[in-house]
């Protein structure tokens, strides 16, 4: 058995935005369109869609979370098309934290859980990911898991104003973390080179997707 684990924010997003300058029966007809592909290609006998609410506890962490995004336009049937997830496909909207936090959380207590998304934050997860608009497989171990995360955190994440160690991008992160053998000396490594504790536990604490509730770095 085979449980579909959804970022119903980005299957929201994406059907509301191609569907900008068309009526908004469009819009839910995609997004209902690429749940039942999701459901088909997984094989999965149960799906579980989680939405993101509007409280975050991590803008209280750091409050240039996401400031890069304020001024971005909504797609005009977003919150139809949300609405439509909770109410037809019953999704859950989080309350304090992110939909990739409930997929993490989810992940952790299912044992034949498909983690399904785009989002590259969440591959540091260990399991099995599908991307839904290539159509690929992933399947993701411990290490690697670590590993996406500590080059995130080494890089940063454009997409959610989170700065990372200056002069360090996506080459040189690679070949700083694959000569560290462990989890371990990855994190030591990475604490290092921030030279600012503080710093880094908070970019880590906003880059972390949760493993339980309440989830701690």
């Amino acid at each position: 058995m085979t449980t579909a684990l959804i970022d119903g924010d980005l299957v929201c997003y994406r059907s509301a935005a191609s569907a900008e300058k068309d009526e908004e029966n469009i819009a839910l007809i995609r997004a209902n369109r690429t749940l039942q592909d999701i459901v088909s290609v997984t094989d999965a006998s149960d799906v579980k869609l989680f939405l993101s609410g509007t409280a975050n506890f991590r803008y209280g962490l750091y409050p240039e979370y996401k400031a890069n995004r304020k001024d971005m336009v909504r797609p005009r049937h977003l919150e139809l098309v949300r609405e439509f997830l909770v109410t037809k496909w019953g999704a859950t909207v989080t309350d304090g934290y992110e939909a990739d936090d409930a997929i993490g959380i989810a992940m952790g207590e299912c044992d034949s859980g498909v983690c399904v998304s785009l989002d590259k934050d969440l591959l540091q997860l260990p399991g099995i990911h599908y991307n839904f608009v290539s159509s690929t497989f992933r399947e993701i171990d411990d290490y690697e898991g670590w590993y996406n995360f500590y080059r995130q955190l080494l890089t940063g994440d454009r997409a959610d104003n989170i700065p990372g160690v200056g002069g360090i991008g996506p080459v040189k992160s690679e070949r700083l973390l694959r000569s560290q053998s462990s989890k371990n000396a990855m994190h030591e490594l990475v604490k290092k080179l921030y030279n600012d504790e503080q710093r880094f536990v908070r970019n880590g604490s906003l880059l972390w997707v949760w493993r339980k509730p309440s989830d701690q770095l």
